[in-house]
């Protein structure tokens, strides 16, 4: 008899990826990211965009907001 392991969904691979430290999350995106080929110029420019905002972020040299002020009802603010 066979032990082969079970296959994660993609579902509890997200959940497992959503636990890891920042910089490992940030690693995992990139890896995946390259591992899609780019299939149009427009692709490749969005690529080359995200790319230059991760550096731009890393750096330090943007402005972050935490989500919850982002998606907060505007009519609920006080």
């Amino acid at each position: 008899m066979s032990k082969r392991k079970k296959m994660l969904t993609a579902e509890e691979i997200k959940a497992a990826a959503l636990e890891l430290p920042e910089h490992e999350l940030d690693d995992l995106i990139e890896d995946l990211a390259s591992m899609r080929p780019v299939e149009s110029i427009a692709g490749k420019a969005w690529i080359d965009e995200a790319e230059r905002r991760i550096e731009l972020y890393r750096a330090g040299k943007v402005t972050t907001y935490d989500a919850e002020d982002v998606l907060a009802d505007p009519d609920e603010a006080t």
